[in-house]
């Protein structure tokens, strides 16, 4: 398979990603007993995503958010008892000390980092292959997280249609060097 493919499928697979992150919402709210499962397969959707966007990226800044994502990813999981306990808390309106939240914060941020980084590195691609459709959508990937701060529910929205957006992109780019 070849990069341009592979990325591709990377971004296909992470656009339905963005919508399961939808769902999880949803699913915590109204189907509490299928929360668990839809935050498995999100994780397993995520981890086949960027490891495609890991292998296809030769742009430096695309293969770097790829790689953060994995270690973000990495200390979430060596977090995770920590930060369930902190969401028991909070949940039960007990107080949380400062010291233990502060660490996990910067699981949050390397996620952000590593979003501009693969919107830095479509927007690289597109420049590359001339490609609007994909330049335009690494400036929406790395800008859904500046909507995210601000409008935190419009978010995932602008995410999905990005890495869709990217798909199409590529898409056209594949054709091109067919």
């Amino acid at each position: 398979m070849d990069k341009i493919q592979t990325l591709r499928a990377g971004t296909l697979i992470l656009g339905f990603a963005q919508l399961l992150v939808i769902l999880v919402a949803v699913t915590f709210f109204l189907f509490p007993d299928l929360f668990l499962l839809s935050l498995f397969l999100l994780a397993v959707l995520l981890l086949i995503g960027y490891f495609f966007l890991l292998l296809g990226f030769e742009d430096k800044a695309g293969y770097g958010g790829a790689l953060l994502f994995f270690v973000a990813f990495f200390l979430f999981l060596l977090n995770l008892q920590k930060a369930v306990e902190i969401a028991e808390s909070l949940l039960a309106f007990r107080p949380v000390q400062t010291a233990e939240f502060l660490p996990l914060l910067l699981i949050p941020l390397l996620y952000v980092a590593s979003n501009v980084l693969v919107g830095i590195g479509f927007y690289n691609l597109g420049r590359k292959y001339n490609s609007n459709m994909l330049k335009v959508a690494g400036s929406l990937l790395g800008a859904s997280i500046a909507v995210d701060v601000v409008a935190g529910e419009l978010a995932p929205f602008l995410a999905i249609f990005s890495f869709f957006l990217a798909y199409a992109g590529l898409s056209e780019i594949r054709k091109k060097l067919a």
